[in-house]
């Protein structure tokens, strides 16, 4: 069975809108090595005695940032995967870029969604409310981010250690400066404004807000 994932490294929308400065403060910092989960088989290049990436053994353990690393500094970092019992299957999705793109905007947009919902504007249950968030939500999960580009693909044959099951993972780091998606997702954000009428000044405010946060926004500040 198929498994696509996609894990966004750093607590982009949530950390600004929310001022969570807990959260920014551990966006840049080294994690302690987690207990590994997973073991690897095989992988691209082993029997040329290529080593696995660091990027693909972050991503491989849930507590572990990608984005941590130094040679992503002041990028947000999206590693895209897929799982399947046969390798050419996984490569090849993680290969193509539509589906990375695809799979970012939908994370982005999930993201950016719940960073909206907890405002007590959109948490107060008016309908017309959430279904502008829903609606903007949607337009973002459509949206292809300037500056966003893989850099980078593997495979591992990998063995989960508590079930023993053996899986082909395919592998696709994507990145993208912070300051663009930060740019980007603010201009989104003020042409929903612009073209929401409706819109209560209190919504609006909280929008605005929002958006000036995202904006101005400095990473480990």
């Amino acid at each position: 069975m198929k498994s696509i994932t996609t894990k966004w490294t750093a607590a982009l929308l949530v950390c600004a809108a929310l001022a969570a400065a807990a959260v920014l403060a551990g966006c840049g910092t080294t994690p302690k090595a987690p207990k590994q989960k997973t073991e690897a088989l095989d992988w691209k290049g082993a029997a040329l005695g290529a080593p696995i990436p660091q990027w693909v053994m972050s991503s491989m353990e849930s507590d572990v940032h990608v984005q941590s690393l130094d040679e992503f500094k002041d990028h947000y970092c999206f590693v895209v995967s897929l799982e399947d019992p046969n390798k050419e299957m996984a490569v090849a999705w993680v290969k193509n870029a539509s589906n990375g793109a695809a799979e970012v905007a939908r994370m982005v947009s999930t993201t950016v969604n719940d960073a909206a919902t907890a405002q007590e504007a959109i948490k107060s249950g008016d309908e017309a409310v959430k279904r502008r968030a829903e609606g903007f939500r949607d337009s973002i999960s459509n949206n292809n981010f300037r500056g966003l580009r893989q850099v980078g693909d593997f495979w591992v044959l990998a063995r989960n250690r508590a079930t023993k099951n053996e899986y082909y993972a395919g592998y696709a780091l994507y990145i993208i400066p912070e300051q663009d998606l930060n740019d980007q997702i603010g201009a989104l954000w003020q042409n929903f404004i612009d073209n929401n009428n409706a819109m209560s000044e209190a919504e609006r405010e909280i929008y605005v807000d929002l958006i000036n946060n995202i904006r101005s926004r400095l990473i480990g500040k």
